[in-house]
């Protein structure tokens, strides 16, 4: 019986040094992988969106936007939190659609403008909160920034 004990006190030691472990990798795989649901890069017939759009597809395969894009990731996840926090509720009940936004940044970096591919109440308050974000200054201007929302649903992620 003292060797049970012991054993399992073992396991315990192991999961507490695991589990945290664990858990920082499953954050790091969330925050880095391709979104589950890939944005269309086709015009939506929303005159805005797709002139942005346009302007997106031009710059995006250049060097200096791919390394900008890898460095701001932090950055506009937090920027798309006090968006969503402002614009709906958050939490494991919130729910919200799928929706691709291309953001227009200027010399500073502050969002000049902001356009959804969607024309619900939701995209139209995220689209007036995210003008006047900022970020680093991008390697050129104005710089033209793809975000993607993935769909959540009650008790998901």
């Amino acid at each position: 019986m003292r060797m049970k004990r012991r054993s399992s006190n073992l396991v315990c030691s192991h999961a507490l040094i695991v589990a945290p472990v664990l858990v920082s990798l499953a954050f790091f795989a969330c925050s880095t992988a391709k979104p589950a649901w890939e944005p269309a890069l086709d015009p939506t017939g929303r005159a805005d969106y797709d002139a942005l759009l346009a302007l997106f597809k031009k710059q995006a395969s250049t060097p200096q936007a791919e390394s900008y894009d890898a460095r701001g990731t932090e950055q506009t996840s937090s920027n798309l939190m006090d968006v969503l926090m402002s614009c709906t509720k958050v939490g494991p009940d919130a729910e919200w659609p799928q929706m691709t936004m291309i953001l227009k940044i200027d010399e500073g970096g502050v969002v000049q403008d902001a356009r959804a591919d969607s024309d619900s109440r939701l995209a139209a308050c995220v689209e007036t909160k995210w003008r006047g974000m900022r970020y680093d200054p991008p390697p050129f201007s104005p710089f033209y920034k793809m975000v993607t929302l993935d769909a959540h649903s009650p008790g998901g992620v």
